[in-house]
């Protein structure tokens, strides 16, 4: 890719978003894979922070944060453990007066959502943990979305109640493993109607009109459209070249950006395996898949490869010419050309 840089130093950034009408990129840092796959060296991570136009960043120190929990709008007033912090999927919410809401799933010390609100009026944006969602004991939460209803939707990409091997036989067949949720404030949570068959739903994306929620559906291999504008869901699906993992809006919102990992499903799972008990990058290909939001049509914009030791790409974002690229499993995120 033309003009590459990595920002080195930044671990297990899987998730990045935009502030829009500003430079301040956003990203998650994730110690855990599924249930029961933790880290085994990096036990405790950070939201980072990073400069998109001197194209530098760094972990947001959770001790920095504060706290003011809004028990209006959410049920957890008691703020996560720092020390096992793991922000995996990542969304923003309203945003207003040079503040906005994050909404950031967590998997350290309990399986949660993690709602912060951004200040990013000053020179640098500061941070304040404003409330949390404990999940359900058979979720896991992967990935969030918010509704501009003032909802959420989640998707858990398997049940930690869920035999780990039973799984694994459902998803080598394509069958339902895993679910997607709705929660509001003040009514909790529900299924959302059209992703009861999806195999292990992760990114998750949702119109701004709110009638149609995008979910990448990693053990189907594709991109499913759940129109909600009617009674009854219509439901539309795009195959991809693998495993889907984030979606993101283009720059337009026209389309939507994917990391699809590349390698073969079980030398993934194998080689994530050995990276959590043994630390380093993981080893595999990934592409970058750009899907219409209209027609579904898909084309590729990063060629499948492992990009300077970088691998297991997991999305990606356009910011001016330039392609942000996170990161399941490295020390490091990539920004490329965007050709």
């Amino acid at each position: 890719m033309n003009n590459a840089k990595y920002i080195i130093g930044v671990y297990n950034v899987e998730d990045m978003i935009l502030i829009p009408g500003t430079k301040w990129i956003v990203g998650g840092g994730i110690t855990a894979y599924g249930p029961g796959a933790e880290d085994q060296v990096i036990t405790k991570n950070y939201l980072h922070l990073f400069d998109s136009e001197t194209e530098t960043g760094d972990k947001v120190d959770s001790y920095k944060i504060a706290i003011r929990p809004d028990s209006d709008i959410y049920p957890e007033t008691n703020a996560p453990d720092w020390e096992t912090f793991s922000p995996h999927g990542i969304s923003f919410g309203k945003q207003e007066n040079n503040k906005i809401t994050l909404y950031a799933c967590n998997h350290g010390g309990r399986e949660s959502v993690e709602a912060f609100e951004i200040d990013y009026s000053g020179d640098t944006p500061t941070f304040t943990w404003i409330g949390a969602i404990v999940a359900q004991e058979d979720f896991w939460p992967d990935a969030v979305a918010y509704i501009p209803d003032g909802g959420l939707v989640v998707t858990s990409t398997q049940s930690p109640l869920q035999d780990p091997e039973e799984a694994i036989q459902m998803q080598l067949k394509g069958g339902p493993v895993g679910s997607t949720r709705l929660w509001y404030s003040g009514k909790g949570w529900s299924n959302l109607e059209g992703a009861e068959k999806i195999s292990t739903p992760n990114g998750v994306l949702v119109s701004p009109d709110g009638n149609r929620i995008y979910v990448a559906a990693s053990t189907n291999f594709g991109i499913y459209r759940i129109d909600r504008s009617n009674e009854k869901p219509v439901v539309d699906f795009a195959k991809v070249d693998g495993i889907p993992d984030n979606i993101r809006w283009s720059a337009d919102g026209k389309s939507m950006l994917a990391g699809v990992h590349t390698a073969d499903p079980m030398v993934f799972a194998t080689s994530m395996g050995e990276a959590i008990k043994t630390g380093g990058n993981i080893p595999t290909p990934f592409n970058i898949t750009r899907i219409d939001a209209e027609t579904m049509e898909t084309s590729i914009v990063v060629p499948s490869a492992i990009y300077a030791t970088m691998g297991g790409g997991t999305g990606a974002i356009e910011v001016g010419n330039r392609l942000w690229v996170s990161t399941t499993k490295a020390d490091r995120i990539a920004i490329f050309d965007l050709d």
